[in-house]
């Protein structure tokens, strides 16, 4: 009976694997082959199995549920009773990091499925004759012992039948000799003496030295240690023979007061096979603490280390990388790592024309490992390598291609200077091994190096892009603060009346003016938006208001055209949580557009719907205008694209109007759709979230969000429209106004008045019963009533006769919440000043105007003094601070691009002086990139404007401030 069939003939086998079909084809195969086979397929219960009933060997598949294959092993390891059991693993991941895994926790093989039947027994068996041989080695000594005792008690009779023994050792496959402990000499010739020693040569009498003259010190000791103690001596030692070393394993036993038995078994493949394994294991960690450097460390750093262990393991003198540039015409070597005995060469190998090593290079692009054992053996076409080789010192080399996507980047190699070097299998692949990994990790590096690159050119396109708008938006509005400025003051005649076709003139200049204006907010919003820079100011927003107040700002346009306006708010629909001014913006943009492109006497008007399950509300403006044909639908909202952008286009228009539309929308969290038919018409919808807070409608009369408060005592509302006189009433109660009285119509309004006394009396013009400018003469007529401000509200545009009658403000309908503040504060100063006109003489406002431009200057100035303020200048952010410590004016008008220090500077440090930290700062600039709004208000500005100024504006805001103090 051989030793394969001891060691498989009855060997139980434990599978582990989850899918039924592998187990049955497992259990029929090795069951075929005589193997005891139990299959199980869960991780837990394998180990209890294995526990209970130990087998001689495991197949574990890896890919289980519950507990995985790596655990499994881990457990069983743990173990006493499982844990020199051998674990085969099973896997369908070939991937080298499992593989170091599964030989990490215990795996003795690992298999690659789908599997072959001949591959699988082979390693199984395999598997079983090692753990045979350990039983058997284990359970020798215990035979051998034995066997000695036994000899012992017949050693007579064996000496006297010496011939047939020698016969019966001779055929034992162990070696075993008789050795006499006084001498060491040989007393029977041993068995397998071919193993040992030429044939026919007498060897009766010989001395141990003839097998081994360097261990034979070692071996006498050995004799004479078991003579001493008279016990069995078990020991290994390997001899080199056949040119190979051969290991043994041996057991020494006396059988006499001065002989000993020598039993040596061969363990050479035992041996090999524990030495791959543990080679093995040193490669696997080599390649897992590669890999964890790439991903650990900076790439430098990480190739340095590969190079170094890997230069160490192979007993190399040399390792490097090089890296092919510039199209792969040059090679540098860009890392190296040099053992002691080795000169550095990296600083020869730079910028080297890759025709320096013409074959090398072939081999290498064509994905080809370069092996050179000796570089005298080179081949005649490798002429060029050996002479530049020969140079470098070089005696033998590696060279594995690195490659990227198939692509040639580099190599990774390996050299010997001192001696020819015959390069193993094991080498080979383990380098290649290595040139995968240092592939990835360059790859990835210069990936890493082009994401870095990229970013700085972004971030350098959009600093660019940021300086352009900026200065822009400075060299625009500059000129046109003076150009609005200046045609909003002769229009007014200021400086005297203008005939019809100066004002004519005058309101082509400003419509001008405006459309450039309007072409430099909708860029600076679009870049601010795409920025990401752009914050919403959601507060509760009326509907009816905003919609009237969309209207109004194309209601002139419409007019030249002919083209009907409405619009169609459900009742009741409250207040919503958005952005007024912004979706004031997208609603004046889809109006614009609707009107421009609506024939003449056509219709555009407003739809508000509301859907409260969806939570959501739609805000569509519909035209019966040309209509946009469905291919063009998807360029609509693209910035700087027009459906007709011939350079003789019919309709004007910058292309950022639909853009900014959906940028804004988006921003509240909604969506723009479009419906449209060509020569039909068309229907652009915005649809927002339904944000609706309670607070904001809950308590009316509070006045907690508007900082300035109004003190009338009473005010008398002159409407006939209910809604109107609910909206202007809703204003006076959150300026804090609770008492007011509506009178629906204009007989009995002087009466009314007479018995109210009110301190403000709001008068439309269009009522039921009788106009409008006969109820407001009638009130100027009575000496009792002749003194109350009044403010009128119309559709109407605002005529010239509101100026003799009186202390009288004007609002045309839609008016917006701002609007209706501004007019009733500035209509009870107006009053206010007429009452006691002496004292307004002598509290005129001083304001301080620091600018540099002398445009600017002049233009405000001018406007300011006509309007009654006094004024004075700074040119420079210096002066400012100065004079506002000197003069203490009222307000100051803070520019914030001036030469020796700039307006935010200057704002800064009158904030931060006691005296005049309480001055209004209003601050002008031409920026009005993201960003530039939050500057000023941190740097202590109570208000920011961005020029060019609304002259009309700039006054309102004054109004308010100094009103407000």
């Amino acid at each position: 009976m051989n030793n394969q069939f001891i060691a498989t003939e009855k060997a139980n086998i434990l599978i582990v694997d989850d899918t039924l079909e592998n187990l049955r084809l497992l259990s029929n195969m090795l069951t075929q082959e005589g193997y005891k086979v139990r299959g199980v397929p869960k991780g837990q219960k394998a180990i209890a199995t294995a526990q209970l009933a130990p087998p001689d060997l495991i197949l574990l598949d890896i890919m289980m549920p519950e507990m995985d294959g790596y655990e499994v092993c881990q457990q069983l390891k743990a173990g006493e009773k499982t844990r020199d059991i051998p674990v085969i693993f099973l896997s369908a991941l070939n991937d080298t990091l499992d593989k170091i895994q599964a030989f990490a926790v215990g795996g003795v093989d690992y298999i690659t499925k789908p599997f072959h039947v001949e591959e699988v027994l082979a390693r199984v068996e395999s598997q079983l004759r090692l753990r045979s041989l350990q039983k058997q080695l284990l359970q020798q000594n215990t035979i051998l012992q034995k066997e000695i005792r036994e000899r012992q008690v017949l050693e007579k009779r064996l000496r006297d039948s010496e011939a047939e023994m020698r016969g019966f050792f001779e055929a034992m496959s162990d070696i075993v000799l008789f050795i006499n402990g006084e001498d060491n000499s040989l007393k029977i010739a041993p068995t397998n003496p071919d193993r040992f020693y030429p044939p026919d040569t007498d060897i009766l009498g010989q001395t141990i030295e003839l097998f081994s003259g360097e261990k034979a010190d070692i071996f006498n000791d050995k004799v004479k240690q078991a003579l001493e103690i008279q016990q069995p001596i078990n020991f290994e030692y390997s001899l080199e023979l056949e040119n190979r070393q051969i290991w043994f394993i041996a057991s020494i036993a006396p059988t006499s007061e001065n002989t000993v038995v020598w039993v040596a078994r061969d363990i050479s493949d035992r041996y090999l096979a524990e030495a791959a394994q543990k080679r093995r294991a040193i490669i696997d960690n080599l390649l897992l603490n590669i890999s964890r450097a790439f991903l650990d460390q900076d790439i430098d750093t990480a190739i340095d280390f590969t190079l170094s262990k890997i230069g160490e393991y192979t007993g190399s003198d040399r390792s490097y990388i090089i890296r092919f540039y510039d199209q792969q015409k040059y090679l540098t070597m860009t890392h190296e790592w040099c053992a002691k005995t080795a000169e550095p060469q990296i600083e020869l190998l730079q910028e080297i024309p890759v025709e320096t090593f013409p074959w090398m290079y072939a081999q290498l692009l064509s994905g080809k490992t370069v092996i050179i054992s000796d570089v005298d053996n080179l081949p005649a076409e490798a002429v060029a390598e050996k002479t530049a080789l020969t140079r470098l010192s070089t005696r033998s080399l590696i060279n594995i291609p690195l490659l990227h996507r198939n692509q040639l980047v580099g190599c990774i190699g390996l050299v010997t200077v001192h001696a020819a070097k015959q390069w193993n299998p094991e080498e080979i692949n383990l380098l290649k091994l290595v040139g995968e990994i240092v592939a990835i990790g360059l790859a990835r590096n210069d990936a890493e190096i082009d994401r870095q690159q990229a970013a700085q050119a972004a971030v350098a396109a959009s600093k660019a892009k940021s300086e352009f708008l900026a200065n822009m938006s400075h060299e625009l509005r500059t000129p046109l603060t003076a150009i609005l400025g200046l045609s909003e003051v002769l229009r007014e005649e200021t400086f005297g009346p203008l005939t019809a076709k100066q004002h004519q003139k005058l309101a082509t200049i400003e419509q001008s003016g405006q459309h450039l204006l309007e072409l430099i907010n909708d860029v600076l919003d679009l870049s601010k938006i795409e920025a990401g820079k752009m914050e919403l100011q959601l507060a509760p927003t009326d509907i009816s208001g905003l919609c009237n107040a969309s209207l109004a700002f194309v209601r002139q346009q419409a007019h030249q055209k002919r083209i009907q306006l409405s619009c169609q708010v459900p009742p009741r629909l409250g207040k919503i949580e958005i952005d007024e001014r912004r979706m004031r913006q997208v609603l004046i943009n889809l109006l614009s557009n609707s009107v421009k492109f609506t024939p003449e006497g056509g219709e555009v008007w407003i739809e508000i719907q509301a859907d409260r399950e969806r939570e959501i509300v739609q805000f569509s403006v519909v035209d019966n205008g040309i209509g946009i044909a469905p291919q063009d639908i998807n360029k609509l909202f693209r910035p700087f694209v027009q459906l007709d952008g011939a350079f003789n286009r019919r309709y004007a228009g910058t292309g950022l109007g639909l853009a900014l539309v959906r940028q804004v929308v988006e921003l509240h969290g909604g969506s723009v759709s479009l419906e449209s038919e060509l020569g039909k018409g068309s229907r652009f919808t915005a649809s927002v979230p339904w944000r609706q807070k309670s607070e904001a409608i809950a308590h009316p009369e509070s006045c907690i969000s508007y900082p300035h408060c109004l003190h009338l005592n009473q005010v008398l509302i002159v409407e006939d429209s209910a809604p109107a006189a609910e909206q202007v009433a809703h204003y006076l109660l959150e300026l804090g106004v609770k008492n007011y009285t509506i009178h629906s119509l204009g007989t009995g309004t002087t009466q009314a008045a007479l018995q109210l006394n009110p301190d403000v009396i709001i008068l439309d013009l269009q009522l039921p019963d009788r106009s409008g400018w006969d109820v407001l003469a009638q009130l100027r007529s009575e000496q009792r009533t002749q003194h109350i401000p009044i403010l009128i509200v119309s559709v109407a545009d605002k005529p010239a006769r509101t100026e003799d009658l009186g202390v009288c403000e004007y609002l045309v309908k839609p008016f917006s919440r701002h609007q209706f503040q501004l007019a009733l504060r500035k209509l009870i100063a107006l009053g206010d000043a007429t009452d006691n006109p002496k004292s307004a003489s002598e509290k005129t406002p001083l304001i301080l105007l620091a600018e540099d431009s002398e445009t600017t200057i002049y233009t405000i100035v001018e406007y300011l003094e006509v309007k009654g303020y006094r004024m004075a200048t700074a040119l420079n952010g210096i002066q400012a601070v100065q004079m506002t410590k000197q003069l203490k004016p009222d307000l100051v008008l803070m520019d914030i691009q001036m030469p020796e220090m700039d307006g935010l500077e200057a704002t800064r440090q009158i904030r931060a002086d006691g005296e005049i930290a309480a001055t209004p700062i209003i601050a002008l600039t031409s920026l009005a990139l993201p960003g530039d709004r939050e500057k000023c208000l941190e740097a202590g500005a109570n208000e920011y404007i961005t020029k060019p100024v609304s002259l009309k504006k700039l006054t309102e805001a004054i109004a308010q401030f100094l009103l407000g103090s």
